[in-house]
Order: C-alpha cells, then structure tokens, then sequence
C-alpha cells in the first residue's frame, strides 16, 4: 500500500516507474483464484475510525468498500469455546453482543465484562497521562483489569491484529492500542474493499508510467543529481527512489547514504506470520452454531495465537460456496490435500522506542539534498496497518514534490 499510495501520488506530475518483484502489484501479489472469486491474501479490512487517510484515498479513486461482519469466537485446548460474540447494527453502529452459551461461563462473563468497562472507561480519555509510557501489559495490569481479560482476549486479539508474538504485543506502548480501541474498534463498521483488493491495485497504477513486475532490484545507489538501480542485470539512472519495502530489506539493497540511516532502519523490528487458505473445517470452533467470521484458538502454550477467518461470511461472493477458511499462524495442521494457498510475511513490530525511531528517520528525510527515500507501514505512527502505510507513502510524495 505505501508504495502504490506513494506512485499513485507521484504519476499525476511526474514519470514514474514502478518495481515489483512478483507478478502481481502491492495488495493483490498474493491474492488467489476461488470459485470465480479473487481472495486476497492476506484478508484487508479496515474501519472508519482509525483509517481516514486510507478511505480519502479510496473515496477519490471511486473504489467501492462494503461493511462485512467481523465478530469474533475465542477457543482455547482446555475450554472449547470459552467466549463469542456477534456484531448488531444499532443506530448505524456496530455493537458487538456476547452470544451463546458461550458467554455465559465465568471466562465469558469477565471477558465481556472487562470488554464493556474499557470501552466506556476513562481508558480511553487518559492517553496522555498515565498510558504515555507505558507496555499495554502494564497498563492493563495495574487498571484492574481481570488476568482472563488480559490474557484471553485483549493479549490475543492485538497479536492477531498486529500479526505478531504474545511477547511483542504485550510490549506495545499502551496509547498506540487504546488509541485504536478509541477509534471505533468496538462501535465501528469494519469494511472490506467490494470485491478484492485488485480494485485498489488497479485504480492505483492506472497512471504510472511504466510498472514492471518480476523485477529484480539489486542495488539502489545515490548519486549527487540521481539514483543508479542495477535491475534485472541492468543499470538504469532516474531522479529519484522510493523504497516501499521493509525497512531490513531496503538496508540491503541501497548504497552511498549514510551510516545514520542505515542504523536506523536496521533498528526497526520484525516478526514473521504464516497464513494459509484451505478448506479445513478442522480448524473452526467444534459446534458449526458457534462459528464466527473470525474465530481465535489460544493455545497459551504457543508463542502466538492462531485465527481463521470464515472467509464465506465475510465475502459476499463465497456466501453459497464449500466453505473457505484463511488461517493465520496455524497452531493444529491443516489437512494437505485441502490447502489452495500458503504465504509467509513479516510484519513490523512496535516497542516503546518506536516512535523515536520513526522521528529519527523522518528528520533524516527532510534534509536537502535527498534523492532516496523510505516509506512503509512501518514509518508511519500507531500499528502498522494500512493506513500507517498509505500515510506514509503520501508523505514521501508530497515531499519529492516540492523539491
């Protein structure tokens, strides 16, 4: 998304070109073929809230997004399925309910409880004071939230949503997580873009001037009045480079720039998610009545939890297919033969420290003279999703143009 964001914004004034190493741009590079359907991979969705720059983008471009049900199901080895809920359109807003006999042991209760009193609590008011430097392990802990809460929803859900380790989320500075929970995790409509993220894909470099996949960038080096990139073998010279990669990967490609920045991104950390597209029914709560969209297995046990999405309840062109399922992280094995599809990614991982890094790198860029640039969801503040990618991405824009 920041590289194609980035291009989208650069190709209204200028000739750009556009590397990709896999056959397919940005978004859809991993999207598959079902049943007359693209699905992507991984899932995007996204909520009015805590994504403006992302929907301004898609609001200009005439994409299409449509609200999907995104309620949830936690199950655990020991419990079965512990904890569930349903989302309830009320008053243009989506509340999400407890439902089943699920909600109604203890584990449920507290979770639901706990759930109510951080969405209406002070939690969400205070991010200046007491959440300002703290883990959101910390911070939860000493506000009296029950260890249930902590450890079996709000620990599992993040790492899910920030695709990393118990570990890492629970070193997450506490105001990034609840600045997302105030942006409408609880009451907004979660969307999805109408049909697949090739939409976006197409919309977005519909004006660049040359996009080449399967390219194989090898070196990105600055030059006083330019950047030389050797590609595919060959050495080409253009005014300036946007690295839309991870920060690790752009270390190793790039030349004649500072040992400053190099330092810097190489100070930027990752965690690597698996995800599979399968048929597996195996891997949903044991009761069909108890399925979910998007449906946890906590193995406390595991370094991370695992989710599968329900894709044929969150993708309106699935809704009368075999059911089709998205695992993330997969904890039990999925049967072989069912397997359409498999990817490996690595996502950026937030700390405390974080955000001096991306002050860093930002102050790096605004000094004259640049002619390489970085952008990514990991450059922009808050988790980094895809609105931290296409804020960035615009920013590096704006920046090449008005040099």
């Amino acid at each position: 998304m920041a590289g194609l964001a980035c291009a989208w914004s650069l190709s209204r004034r200028h000739e750009v070109t556009l590397f990709e190493r896999y056959s397919r741009p940005g978004l859809s590079a991993h999207a598959v073929e079902i049943d007359g359907e693209s699905v992507d991979v991984p899932l995007r969705v996204f909520f009015d809230g805590y994504y403006p720059a992302l929907l301004r983008l898609y609001r200009e471009l005439g994409i299409k997004t449509e609200v999907i049900n995104y309620s949830g199901s936690f199950s655990s080895p020991e419990d079965g399925t512990y904890f569930s809920y349903h989302n309830r359109r009320i008053a243009g807003r989506s509340v999400p309910v407890p439902r089943g006999r699920a909600s109604m042991g203890a584990a449920g209760a507290r979770i639901a409880r706990d759930s109510v009193r951080l969405a209406v609590s002070g939690a969400l008011r205070d991010l200046s004071t007491r959440a300002e430097d703290q883990t959101i392990f910390d911070y939860l802990s000493s506000s009296g939230y029950s260890d249930v809460f902590i450890e079996r929803f709000i620990i599992p859900t993040y790492a899910a949503i920030c695709t990393c380790s118990y570990d890492a989320v629970r070193e997450y500075p506490a105001r990034v997580i609840l600045e997302y929970l105030r942006s409408g995790l609880f009451l907004g409509s979660v969307r999805r873009i109408r049909h697949s993220a090739g939409a976006a894909v197409t919309a977005l470099t519909g004006d660049i001037a040359h996009l080449r996949c399967n390219a194989a960038v090898a070196r990105v080096e600055a030059l006083e009045d330019g950047v030389r990139v050797t590609v595919d073998g060959n050495t080409e010279v253009f005014d300036h480079a946007v690295f839309a990669t991870q920060a690790n990967q752009a270390t190793s490609m790039v030349a004649g720039v500072s040992d400053e920045e190099i330092s810097v991104l190489n100070s930027f950390k990752y965690e690597s998610s698996t995800v599979a597209v399968h048929r597996d029914a195996s891997l949903m709560p044991s009761r069909q009545q108890m399925w979910s969209p998007v449906n946890f297995w906590i193995d406390l046990a595991a370094p991370r939890p695992s989710a599968t999405i329900w894709m044929n309840a969150v993708q309106p062109g699935l809704a009368g297919a075999k059911p089709v399922f998205q695992t993330w992280n997969p904890l039990r094995p999925i049967d072989a033969a069912s397997v359409i599809a498999q990817a490996t990614f690595e996502r950026p991982v937030v700390g405390l420290e974080t955000e001096a890094l991306i002050e860093r790198l930002d102050a790096i860029q605004q000094r004259p003279g640049r002619r390489v640039w970085y952008c990514g969801s990991y450059a922009g503040k808050g988790i980094p999703l895809l609105e931290a990618a296409a804020t960035s991405g615009l920013a590096i824009a704006d920046r090449v143009d008005r040099i």
